[in-house]
């Protein structure tokens, strides 16, 4: 067998391209002054996306590439690049999805630069050179964007942590407050996993009060106390939101009331999540009787707040007249408390006026082994929600996992959610061949 020896060491026969390849090579190699793209297949506009230049004209790079890998290569490289193309594409970008924010790298300082930097700064926060991006950059130029998720944080830190990169600073706040006031056409926010706290909170809704277009508002996964909570429930008096997501935050009693007296007036908010709170039954029951007066609400959710069956006794006052709510959110509370006033009035065979649970806590007692005593068995929450259920033709969903309500009650008021859906079922065809037949 006779062997041939390349001249070229670096040479064999594993790292001879395919012609195919090289034929798509030249093509890179001459894209500008003449470009193919459109003809090719998605693997062939792939292996051109990953190697053409990236120093080509925007202006001619935005007309062929409408999207790929070309333009995450060109911004990771050339970050400026961002604001660059914002004057091709304002009129076409409608959401804009941010999932982190890195902090800007500070340059080193002298001495004397940093000796004047402790006396003139107070505030580490107030250092310039741990502000993130200033939104007011980019939002002014998008006149068409309609949707912002942001959220501040850093991917995969490792060993590099500090809580600072989950976190935006004062003037990050006011920045982005006044951004979002330049941004009309701004219908959802979405601002999460960023260490919001109330007084950025409200700085963010003091610039959103007047917004004329802002229908989602998402604070979810934050530190929002009563104080932001306040100033959510003004804007709720003066905006025209739908949806409100406080998800995973530390609203208390206090705060729930300021956003329950809001709600009692607004005409606007169809779901409203305030999951993972601190709401308690003075939250609870204060966001109950809210919905005696709003029939605009639809989706509530109240999971996982530290309120019982005083909460579930307001909500069975609400279903038993309000059939605007479609669905409910009680889950991992405690709702199958009985009430210890009447345990000890039937103990002594006196009514105690202070007892206002009447039935409800009635069927909620049983008599132990002996028949000398009674006991609680937990069925105070979920007799008030099934005797309300019975009388309400509107909820579809109700969610009472968790809740210390007996297994058999779960099992009627869920019987009684799905005939609500089987009932809507049936209505909603009825009412399309009327609507076509008119």
């Amino acid at each position: 067998m006779r062997r041939i020896i390349a001249e070229d060491l670096d040479w064999s026969l594993a790292t001879v391209s395919s012609l195919s390849n090289l034929c798509l090579q030249c093509i890179v190699n001459n894209f500008e002054e003449k470009p193919i793209y459109e003809e090719l297949t998605s693997s062939e506009k792939d292996f051109i996306q990953n190697r053409v230049s990236l120093s080509l004209p925007l202006h001619f790079a935005a007309n062929v590439f409408p999207d790929g890998v070309y333009w995450k290569r060109r911004c990771i490289t050339e970050p400026k690049t961002v604001l660059d193309m914002v004057t091709l594409c304002k009129d076409h970008i409608k959401k804009l999805n941010i999932a982190q924010l890195l902090p800007p790298v500070k340059e080193p300082q002298t001495e004397d630069e940093e000796q004047a930097t402790e006396l003139t700064l107070e505030n580490e926060d107030d250092k310039s050179g741990m502000d993130h991006f200033d939104f007011r950059i980019l939002l002014d130029k998008l006149t068409n964007l309609e949707e912002l998720h942001l959220v501040y944080k850093v991917k995969s830190c490792g060993m590099n942590f500090e809580w600072s990169m989950f976190e935006m600073t004062n003037r990050d706040c006011e920045s982005l407050a006044k951004a979002l006031k330049s941004c009309k056409t701004l219908k959802l926010f979405r601002l999460h996993l960023s260490h919001l706290e109330d007084k950025k909170c409200r700085l963010l809704v003091k610039y959103l009060l007047d917004h004329p277009s802002l229908r989602t508002l998402d604070f979810s996964h934050n530190v929002i106390g009563d104080s932001g909570a306040r100033a959510i429930g003004k804007l709720l008096t003066k905006s025209k939101l739908e949806i409100l997501n406080l998800y995973d935050n530390n609203i208390g009693g206090p705060g729930a009331k300021a956003i329950a007296h809001a709600l009692s007036k607004n005409t606007t908010l169809v779901s409203l999540n305030l999951c993972l709170n601190r709401l308690n039954d003075e939250g609870g029951q204060a966001i109950c009787k809210a919905l005696l007066n709003n029939k605009t609400l639809l989706h509530l959710q109240l999971g996982a707040n530290g309120v019982t069956w005083l909460t579930a006794l307001s909500l069975s006052s609400v279903l038993a007249q309000n059939n605007t709510l479609k669905s409910i959110n009680l889950s991992c509370n405690t709702l199958g408390e009985c009430c210890i006033l009447h345990l000890e009035a039937r103990a002594t065979k006196k009514v105690n006026p202070l007892c206002h649970l009447g039935g409800y806590c009635h069927r909620g007692l049983v008599k132990t082994t002996s028949g000398s005593s009674m006991r609680p068995s937990f069925h105070v929450g979920g007799n008030a929600l099934e005797e309300a259920m019975s009388h309400n033709t509107s909820v579809t969903e109700c969610n009472i996992h968790l809740t210390d309500i007996e297994e058999r009650k779960v099992s009627v008021i869920n019987q009684m959610v799905w005939n609500n859906q089987f009932r809507k079922q049936e209505t909603s065809p009825r009412e399309k061949n009327t609507e076509n037949a008119n």
